[in-house]
């Protein structure tokens, strides 16, 4: 009887091993097919809030490792009238997205949740996106750019 039990036992345990080692994966593998889903076909950018350096980046900053380096701000390209995804999410603390020249936001953005907005911008121009909520000492610092680009460029 002594066999089946530690058989049972490897059994449970490599099981138990494998579901997690493997749930980070599947749930990676989940995320960008659904992100694949979303964009239909648009560009999908993804922009990182972070408050200790008070900064919105493009530059992906996952656990601690943006304190390897300082993240480049943030700035986007699209053509007027092109329909894009842009995906908002934060590293550290709870903030607040929006576009003030654009009329967009403001809208909370939580740590480890994406805040996804569908847009179309017709209007070519520099627009300024920023943190709404004061989120720490370098919070006035928390802005970066939309640049609309005119048909012809």
């Amino acid at each position: 009887m002594r066999w089946k039990d530690s058989l049972k036992e490897g059994v449970a345990l490599t099981g138990l091993f494998l579901i997690l080692a493997g749930l980070p994966w599947a749930l990676r593998a989940y995320e960008s097919r659904r992100v694949r889903r979303l964009a239909d076909g648009r560009p999908v950018f993804t922009v990182y809030a972070n408050a200790t350096f008070g900064t919105w980046t493009t530059t992906p900053l996952v656990g601690w490792t943006y304190f390897w380096r300082k993240p480049e701000p943030a700035h986007i390209q699209v053509r007027a009238g092109q329909p894009f995804v842009l995906r908002v999410t934060s590293v550290d603390v709870h903030h607040s997205f929006g576009i003030p020249q654009l009329g967009i936001g403001p809208y909370d953005v939580e740590p480890g949740r994406f805040l996804e907005l569908e847009l179309k911008i017709d209007e070519p121009g520099l627009y300024t996106f920023m943190c709404y909520t004061v989120c720490g000492r370098h919070h006035e610092k928390m802005m970066g750019t939309l640049e609309v680009l005119g048909e012809g460029l």
